[in-house]
């Protein structure tokens, strides 16, 4: 069984294929093409980039800061769904969007492309941008819907 970072052997990495750095650059870039331009540093840690790797991704302008622990890849335009998918990775596993941000999507009549309004179970710090409802309870999985 070979060892190594999880998903370097899968991508190719090795003699004549492509480099850790291109590996972990195409891992990215597939995850984010999947999630509007948007993907979490757990997300990124899994496919095994380093900190120092993500660290340096910031600072070329190649990854930007979109939450805490959501990151955007440059020159991927600004639109409501991208804004709502990483509220709700910033919100984690048991964040959901809701309020008129999930009527927008849902096209109901009236609602607007507002800022995300997520509700959650959590006790999350704030974030701008971002409108937190909380909940002790989130509805159950049969009532909630994935978009995408």
């Amino acid at each position: 069984m070979a060892h190594g970072p999880p998903l370097l052997e899968p991508l190719g990495y090795g003699e004549g294929h492509l480099s850790v750095r291109e590996a972990l650059d195409s891992a990215i870039a597939g995850l984010a093409a999947s999630q509007f331009g948007v993907f979490t540093r757990y997300q990124a840690t899994a496919v095994g980039c380093s900190h120092d790797f993500i660290a340096r991704r910031m600072r070329s302008g190649a990854w930007t800061v979109v939450h805490k622990g959501v990151y955007g890849l440059a020159g991927v335009p600004d639109f409501p769904r991208k804004r709502h998918l990483a509220a709700v990775l910033w919100g984690g596993g048991c964040a959901v969007l809701s309020h008129e941000s999930a009527g927008f999507e849902w096209s109901f009549a009236g609602c607007r492309p507002v800022e995300p309004h997520i509700t959650t179970t959590r006790h999350l710090k704030r974030t701008p941008g971002v409108t937190v409802f909380r909940r002790h309870e989130l509805l159950p999985q049969c009532d909630r819907v994935l978009l995408g």
